[in-house]
This record gives structure tokens, sequence and C-alpha cells, in this order.
């Protein structure tokens, strides 16, 4: 379990750094930066935070084998579709308002995350009775 630990954070680590770059690459920086550019960065980046935490969280209280799983690939799940959405907005499908995206996916992924996670946990553990009887 050590290993899936790891590499759940790796991946989050990963998604944060992507995002990061992504919002640097489209932003400009040439008026300098101000409160509520630091604000919408820590919005942004504010899913990975709390995935990092989760994880951090559940293998320092030893939680259940099913909770450690369920971390890791709502962790997987949050992080690959918040990145791919970032990168198509700002890359591919250009607008005047993709960089609304910045604000919209932390809400979408902060949900996304309570919702994987209850889903993949009840799953492993109705799977995992099952399975013992």
């Amino acid at each position: 379990m050590k290993l899936l630990k790891n590499v759940g954070i790796v991946v989050v680590l990963l998604g944060l750094g992507c995002t990061l770059s992504i919002m640097l690459s489209t932003t400009s920086l040439e008026d300098g930066i101000d409160f509520t550019l630091l604000l919408l960065y820590l919005w942004a980046l504010l899913p990975y935070i709390v995935l990092l935490g989760l994880t951090i969280m559940i293998y320092r209280r030893n939680g259940s084998d099913a909770s450690r799983i369920a971390i890791f690939i709502t962790s997987v799940v949050v992080v690959t579709l918040s990145v791919f959405s970032y990168y198509h907005a700002m890359f591919v499908s250009q607008t005047s308002t993709s960089a609304l995206v910045f604000v919209v996916i932390p809400f979408y992924a902060l949900a996304a995350i309570a919702i994987f996670f209850f889903v993949c946990w009840m799953l492993i553990r109705l799977m995992r009775r099952r399975s013992s009887s």
C-alpha cells in the first residue's frame, strides 16, 4: 500500500505542476502580480491541495484498504480530468472566455472528489463483502 500512496502523491503533484504551468503560460505578468491573481492561483490549485491532504490523512490515521484505494482512484480521475480540461480550454479550443475555466473547474473538481471517493469506497467495500461471504 505504500506504493499506492507514493504514486497517488506523485499524480497529485504532477497535476498541480501541470495546472500551475498552464496558468503561468497564459498569464501576463507585465503589470505585476496582484492579490486577485494570487487568489485565482490558490483557487485553481485548491482541489490538488485537498487531494494531497486527504491522501496524507488517510495514510496517517491508518485508514482502511478501501479508503486507500478509493483516494488513489479519486486522485487519478480528478487530476486527469482537470488537467485535460485546462489544457483543452487554453490550447485547443481558445475563446474569449477560456480563462474562466480556472474559476469553474475547481468547483467541479471539489464536488468530484467527494462523489468519486464515496462511490469508490462503497463499491470496494461491497465487492470485498461479497467476496468474503
